[in-house]
Formats: C-alpha cells, sequence, structure tokens
C-alpha cells in the first residue's frame, strides 16, 4: 500500500459537493413551500433535492471522517495523539493548557448539535402554527415523536458522529478489510428495513423509528437505513487520503458501475425505486450522483463563478442550513401562504430563492465575522501580558 499522505489544505472538491447539496435544498425547501403548480421544470428540480441532499451531504461527511483514519494499529494511534497533544501544551499554545478531551468534545458537539435541532424545530412549529405551541407539541418534540419540516438533518448528523466516534478505535483496521465495513452495513440495513414497516405503537419505538430506522410517514431518515452510504463514504474517505488523485478515475468507475448496477436491478426486479425505507436503487442513485461530481470537479473549476459560490456554501453549510429555515419560515408568514396554496408564477418563486439565499448568505457573513471576534477577544484575554518598556 502506498504511504499515506496527511492532506493539510481543506478539499475544495467535497466543499463543492456539499455545497451543491445545500443549494439543492434551499431551492427544494422554497418550491415545496411556495411552489403550487407540478409537472414543470422547477417541479424537477424539488424532486431532484427531495432525492439526493441527504445522500450526498451523508456521503460527504463520510469521506470527511474516513480522512481523519489512519488504518494504523488503534493503540499506536492513541499514543500518537496523547503525545502531539503534549507537545501542544509545552509549546505553551493559548489555550492548550486546558484543551478538552476527545472524547467531550466529540459529545459537547453532538450537544450543541441536539440544542440547535430542538431551538430550530420549535421555532418551525411555533411559526407554523401561527406564532403559537402547545405543550403538547414541545413534549412531542424534545423526545422526537415528531420532527418538524425541514429539520431533520440535524439529528442524523449527530448520532453519525456519535457512532463514528464510537467505532473509530477500531474502524481504521475496518477500511483496511472492506469486508467488514460491508458486513456492518447490510446488518444494519436489514434491521433497518424489518423495523421500518412496523406500525408505531408507542412512544419509545416512534422515537427509535424516527432516529434510526427512518419513518416514511413523516419522511425522516433512519441512521441504520442509511448505513451502506455512510460505511461506503468512510471507505472512500480513506482511499482518496492514501492514494490522492488516483482515486479521481475511481470515481468515475464508481459512478459508471452504480448506474449500471440500477438498471440491472430494476430490470431484473430485483430492486425498485423506493425513498422510505430506502431500496438498494435508491441509495445507489445518491452515491453515484456523488462519486460523478467529485470526478467532475476538475472540470467544473473553470466555472470559476459557480465553483466559488457552492464552495462558499459548502464551508459554511451549518450556517446556511439554519438560516434558510429561519428565512423561509419568516417569509412564508409574511405572504400567508396556507393551507398549501402557492404561488404559480415560476419568477416569482425563483425570486423568493433568490432572496432567501441572498439573506441567508448575509446573515451568515455577520454570524463569521462575530465568531472571529470573539475568538479574537478570547485569544488576546488568555495572551501573556508583555512588559511596556521602559
Amino acid at each position: 500500500m502506498p504511504s499515506q499522505t496527511h492532506v493539510r489544505s481543506r478539499d475544495r472538491s467535497l466543499d463543492f459537493l456539499r455545497g451543491l447539496a445545500v443549494f439543492l435544498m434551499v431551492l427544494t425547501h422554497v418550491n415545496a413551500v411556495f411552489y403550487s403548480k407540478t409537472g414543470t421544470l422547477l417541479d424537477g428540480v424539488t424532486w431532484l433535492g427531495a432525492t439526493v441532499c441527504f445522500t450526498m451531504f451523508l456521503f460527504v461527511s463520510g469521506v470527511i471522517m474516513g480522512m481523519s483514519l489512519d488504518g494504523g494499529d488503534a493503540q499506536k494511534n492513541q499514543k500518537a495523539q496523547k503525545s502531539e497533544v503534549g507537545q501542544k501544551i509545552q509549546q505553551n499554545v493559548p489555550g492548550t493548557r486546558h484543551m478538552p478531551s476527545n472524547l467531550s468534545n466529540k459529545l459537547g458537539r453532538t450537544v450543541n448539535f441536539i440544542i440547535l435541532y430542538y431551538v430550530l424545530a420549535l421555532f418551525v412549529t411555533w411559526i407554523t402554527d401561527g406564532l403559537r405551541i402547545s405543550h403538547d407539541e414541545i413534549i412531542a418534540i424534545l423526545s422526537f415523536q415528531t420532527m418538524p419540516e425541514f429539520t431533520e438533518f440535524l439529528t442524523p448528523f449527530a448520532l453519525y458522529a456519535v457512532l463514528f466516534f464510537i467505532i473509530r478505535r477500531w474502524a481504521g483496521r475496518w477500511v483496511i478489510q472492506g469486508w467488514v465495513l460491508l458486513g456492518i452495513s447490510l446488518v444494519a440495513y436489514v434491521f433497518a428495513r424489518v423495523v421500518s414497516p412496523i406500525e408505531e405503537s408507542g412512544a419509545v419505538l416512534t422515537a427509535f423509528k424516527n432516529l434510526f430506522t427512518g419513518n416514511g410517514q413523516l419522511h425522516r431518515f433512519g441512521v441504520l437505513a442509511y448505513a451502506p452510504v455512510f460505511n461506503l463514504a468512510l471507505y472512500w474517505g480513506f482511499l482518496r487520503k492514501t492514494y490522492g488523485e488516483r482515486t479521481r478515475k475511481w470515481e468515475l468507475l464508481g459512478g459508471i458501475a452504480g448506474v449500471t448496477t440500477i438498471v440491472l436491478l430494476v430490470i431484473s426486479g430485483i430492486s425498485t425505486w423506493h425513498r422510505w425505507p430506502p431500496s438498494p436503487v435508491f441509495l445507489l442513485y445518491g452515491i453515484s450522483l456523488s462519486l460523478l461530481v467529485l470526478w467532475a470537479y476538475p472540470y467544473i473549476v473553470k466555472l470559476k463563478m459557480v465553483r466559488e459560490f457552492l464552495e462558499k456554501i459548502g464551508e459554511k453549510a451549518l450556517h446556511f442550513y439554519v438560516f434558510h429555515i429561519v428565512m423561509i419560515e419568516i417569509l412564508w408568514l409574511l405572504a400567508a401562504v396556507n393551507n398549501g396554496a402557492g404561488f404559480e408564477n415560476e419568477l416569482i418563486v425563483l425570486g423568493i430563492s433568490v432572496l432567501v439565499i441572498a439573506i441567508t448568505a448575509f446573515l451568515t457573513r455577520i454570524s463569521e465575522s462575530m465568531t472571529f471576534h470573539l475568538a479574537s477577544l478570547s485569544l488576546k484575554k488568555h495572551r501573556p501580558g508583555v512588559q511596556k518598556r521602559g
């Protein structure tokens, strides 16, 4: 196996793919709320975004996590990490004396994701219910009995982050032994397919299905149902880190193989298009498109404005996700679009999309500036004092 190359700079192709997923998500959500016609080009964009965004975003996240794996002995990796932390402490870098452990760091991020989900879910429910929210609705949201529209992305990625932290000790070896990841994927996927059709008979099963197996009635993703996507992305991330540019042709071959497999599965009747729970054809569709976009990225680089626009969205994907939901809900309230009655004029809907993207980008920029300012103040606060010259 070639020596592993540690990538220090951002992989812009992953930013681009993630930005494309978020961009399609914004258009899909705007169309779903404000567009009332069907069978049009905009309706096709809605279908594309609704069917590919989650898989595409999950694939990027899995690749990034996979690129952090060493593929070596877990104990050696842990010792190296401890040694690196010790060196940072000795260098007297501001803040490293109180550096949180990896565990507390991951748990802290997961808790932040869940809190963000709760705030966003309560806000969406408050808006859609006419600026009011009942006690029962609050309980249902807090216990994951219901997950309001557009907020369903946050909880799966929080769970994937926790699962990755749990398995990371062994995942370095699993990516070398691909059959292990394949076996885990099959077991998790089959379990999700078996449990998903079971009708909810209580609060625990409802919450479990919403979080882990998926819920077709609420259109909620399950982390176990999408385990094949996540595990393949982990493996692909490790390959990208290990082989570098050589994986580009593999991305093309993988995309073509995925499309070919879809055709064969459909023709043979082994699998059909099914979203809840996701069928093999549906999962392969999202994976194949993700691989083909990554392969095409060097050619898209020539489209500078498009590339930079989507890369910027991909860099600040979480900000865009949160702020675009807030903007859609506020605009929905201002436009008084009730009982599913939206606009039939495509130009009006496109204008709303442009407005949402523009304001979201503006809010993201402000949030970024405030974060940088607060970080600067924190550094100044912890910086050792400098004695003035006499």
